[in-house]
């Protein structure tokens, strides 16, 4: 689809109210007095993602840059006790419903929550296809919205602009934003740099352009490299801010090391030049550059890309949850002295989970249910109060 079609049909057919795009049983849940919400959590199956993501969720750190003993080594040495045991039940459920349920029942931190599912699209970072298509999940999401509190976000990924067909990423934004016969429609979008793209890429534009014009709130992933494309030596095709203008990029990706690759792709500081173009654009940097670059701050005083997500978050829409750090111990204290010290963060930080992603980094419901309980009063703004103005300011 031609990117000026595109907008042109967006803007005809997609509200800039964001309550237009709210499904009615998020509207009854809202009534709840004390509904939170998870800005940051996942219930896809097994039949949306490939085979070797789930290798790679199960054996945590493997890197296919090490030697085959080395991985042979990591696999016979690891911890497989209880904390893969809700993984393993996550592998064998058969649809979304069933995944989302199985977090309601057991992991939830309370009855009335409104989960924010974002969708996962390895089409074209991994060399497997998923069996269940894009397509196909958006319908089932849609479905899903009858019947329980969810906003969905649709993954977007910037090489699907040359597709054809319904496979096409212009395409599948129109068709995940139009409602359907139920009037229900996604809410936001996701956007995984790490899979191998920068988050300027050229594709994306006409996309943020669009949720900047009719408040569609925007997550990127901003933290942990487990899952990231293992594709390298290539040109990618973006914008940079040069003479405080922005001008076309054309980088050329040659970095050996898997993880300091995705490192590179998930930095922040890619997002200054979207920002520069687009500065009403509502975004959420996921993880909040995630709990090794916390453990940083926390030894060192310092860390880069903590404050180039601070500094972002000096524009009025940019935001940050701390989905998957509440499971590491050593976050909380680290994370509310910051809080405590930083009316930016304070005011600009999300609660999420990263169900779940995070079954598999230990007692997920033991960790997360701790971080809440020292988080004290200050859990009405990360989990109420700044979700409410990230995801429904107009």
């Amino acid at each position: 689809m031609n990117p000026e079609v595109f907008v042109q049909q967006a803007m005809s057919v997609i509200s800039d109210d964001p309550y237009d795009r709210v499904p009615s049983m998020v509207i009854q849940m809202m009534t709840k007095p004390d509904v939170v919400f998870d800005t940051h959590c996942h219930i896809f199956d097994k039949y949306c993602v490939t085979k070797n993501y789930f290798l790679l969720r199960l054996l945590g750190n493997l890197d296919p840059d090490k030697s085959f003993d080395e991985i042979l080594e990591q696999i016979v040495g690891s911890n497989k006790d209880n904390e893969f045991d809700e993984l393993f039940k996550i592998m064998k459920m058969k649809n979304m419903t069933e995944v989302l349920d199985h977090y309601l029942q057991n992991f939830a931190c309370q009855q009335n929550i409104v989960c924010v599912p974002l969708m996962m699209d390895l089409d074209e970072g991994w060399y497997f296809k998923a069996e269940k298509t894009q397509k196909d999940q958006i319908l089932e999401l849609k479905e899903i919205m009858q019947h329980r509190a969810i906003l969905p976000f649709l993954s977007v990924d910037p090489r699907k602009a040359k597709k054809r067909g319904d496979n096409n990423l212009y395409k599948l934004f129109l068709d995940a934003f139009t409602p359907d016969e139920n009037n229900n429609r996604f809410f936001g979008i996701k956007v995984y740099p790490a899979l191998g793209y920068l988050a300027s890429d050229v594709s994306l534009w006409p996309i943020y352009r669009i949720c900047e014009a009719k408040n569609i709130p925007v997550v990127t992933h901003c933290g942990g490299s487990i899952i990231r494309s293992y594709q390298n030596d290539y040109d990618m095709y973006g914008y940079q801010i040069k003479n405080n203008e922005v001008v076309s990029l054309k980088y050329h990706l040659n970095i050996k090391n898997s993880k300091e690759r995705a490192n590179f792709l998930n930095h922040p500081k890619h997002w200054e030049v979207v920002l520069k173009k687009y500065p009403k654009l509502k975004l959420n940097l996921g993880h909040f550059g995630g709990i090794d670059n916390w453990l940083q701050l926390s030894k060192t005083g310092r860390n880069e890309v903590i404050e180039t997500i601070n500094r972002l978050m000096g524009y009025e829409n940019v935001y940050a949850d701390i989905s998957y750090d509440i499971v590491e111990n050593k976050f909380a204290k680290v994370f509310l002295d910051n809080y405590d010290n930083n009316i930016t963060i304070r005011n600009k930080t999300l609660f999420g989970t990263d169900y779940w992603m995070a079954l598999a980094a230990g007692d997920f419901k033991k960790n997360a249910g701790e971080f809440l309980t020292k988080c004290g009063p200050r859990k009405d703004k990360l989990m109420h109060e700044n979700p409410m103005t990230y995801l429904f300011k107009k």
